[in-house]
């Protein structure tokens, strides 16, 4: 029998429940979350921001920024496909700096 995680559960049960995009092409982004709650900065990639902050602040979230909540959408960075996108999560989360995010979230991405 197949047995999936609690949290992966979740997250499809959350998606099942959204309406699709209105066009068929992928609009991939990074996102920068921010909670006052516990002073944290959370960054992402996704191919549907609206689904995924909401997902973010709902009650089926099981995962760590559940202690977040409630979370404020910072800022997105758009990007033009997947690759780009994770790419682009990855550099910001690898910088490990608050000052790099505070920046970004300021004035976008610092060349």
């Amino acid at each position: 029998m197949l047995r999936l995680h609690p949290t992966l559960i979740s997250i499809i049960l959350f998606i099942l429940n959204k309406k699709p995009l209105k066009s068929n092409r992928m609009n991939y982004c990074v996102y920068i979350l921010y909670s006052e709650k516990i002073n944290k900065f959370y960054i992402g990639s996704s191919s549907n921001i609206e689904s995924r902050f909401e997902f973010h602040n709902s009650s089926l979230n099981r995962i760590w920024t559940k202690r977040g909540q409630p979370w404020k959408l910072k800022r997105t960075i758009d990007c033009k496909d997947n690759s780009e996108a994770l790419k682009l999560e990855l550099k910001i989360k690898r910088m490990k700096s608050r000052k790099y995010i505070e920046e970004i979230v300021k004035n976008g991405i610092p060349l």
